[in-house]
């Protein structure tokens, strides 16, 4: 006893074309996050650019304050010197007219001090001007080191800032580089997708018009 059965093959249904049209949005969405985060890191290099050049020109700014106000400070300390020792030789001046000679050494007494000769008083006022001439040594040195010290740290710090800066512009490169790879193996990617997406539309297609010419029929034997 023999039976034939014959059965016709179904058109391709909407949701292939669904999928593949999604597989193809896929790479394209990849593709624009690609794109869009190499922006964002371009601007935030941008930014790191500027707010370096702003630190340090502040930095300099800071530095050369620094060694302005510490100028200041010594100019001032030297002249309240200056007018201390005028102020202190006037009052002395006036206070001996007035008392003088038996009511200043009165008055130096009790203070439990000792009036001198004039050889003496010049002798001190030459060890005072030494003195005087070495304190100017010594803080001319000062200030001369520091200011050293302050271009040096100054100096440092800008080599610091430089090093960062080619760091981050490196790994920048580097990363900017590897974006680009990846960007063009999506491209790559897509390129192959599109060319199967193709050739399953035109297999498709095929079997679509198969089906539509002639149905199929298949023939068993049986007992």
């Amino acid at each position: 006893m023999a039976s034939t059965t014959t059965t016709t093959r179904k058109r391709a249904t909407p949701s292939a074309s669904s999928s593949a049209a999604q597989q193809e949005a896929n790479p394209r969405l990849e593709l624009a996050k690609a794109i869009n985060a190499i922006t964002q890191k371009m601007e935030g290099f941008e930014k790191a650019a500027e707010a370096l050049k702003a630190h340090t020109k502040d930095t300099l700014v800071d530095f050369d304050m620094q060694i302005q106000a510490k100028n200041e400070d010594l100019n001032r300390l030297t002249e309240e010197m200056e007018h201390a020792k005028k102020r202190g030789k006037t009052e002395t001046e006036l206070f001996l007219q007035e008392f003088r000679y038996e009511g200043a050494k009165k008055i130096i007494g009790e203070r439990h001090e000792t009036a001198v000769p004039t050889a003496e008083y010049e002798q001190m006022k030459a060890t005072i001007a030494r003195l005087t001439a070495e304190r100017d040594k010594e803080i001319e040195a000062a200030t001369k080191t520091e200011r050293e010290r302050s271009r040096a740290a100054m100096e440092q710090a800008l080599k610091m800032q430089e090093l960062s800066h080619k760091a981050q512009s490196a790994d920048l490169t580097a990363t900017t580089n590897q974006q680009i790879k990846e960007i063009e193996s999506l491209k790559q990617t897509i390129a192959n997708l599109k060319e199967e997406v193709g050739a399953q539309r035109k297999l498709t297609e095929a079997v679509a018009n198969a089906s539509r010419q002639a149905p199929i029929t298949l023939t068993t034997n049986g007992k």
